[in-house]
């Protein structure tokens, strides 16, 4: 097996969870799920939204948040007609948002553990 696969084998598949307050109901915040972020998902972005790494932009963040956040049985949260629905909430929020796929936190599975 070549050292690629090799680690490819060894990647985490693991989901890590994530609380949105403002999207919540009753009180208790909306959980996210998302795998971490790959190299391939910022080619993908890079493309579209040129220097997207350098000038975070919010159609790009967006992008992203579509991309990434599945719900808790591994559905896409968000689908693509979505974006007009995103494009409404208050940019600091979408920024927020996008900053903790960034962020490194633990996954669910040890969550769960705790």
């Amino acid at each position: 097996m070549r050292l690629a696969e090799q680690i490819a084998a060894r990647r985490t598949k693991e989901r890590r969870a994530f609380e949105i307050p403002e999207w919540g109901e009753d009180n208790k915040p909306l959980i996210l799920y998302a795998k971490s972020i790959t190299a391939r998902d910022l080619n993908t972005l890079q493309r579209k939204y040129k220097n997207f790494l350098n000038d975070m932009n919010i159609e790009g963040m967006i992008e992203l948040i579509i991309m990434k956040f599945e719900t808790e049985n591994g559905d896409k949260a968000f689908l693509k007609d979505d974006k007009m629905f995103l494009w409404g909430e208050d940019p600091a929020l979408i920024s927020s948002i996008c900053g903790k796929l960034f962020s490194d936190t633990i996954s669910v599975e040890e969550q769960e553990k705790n």
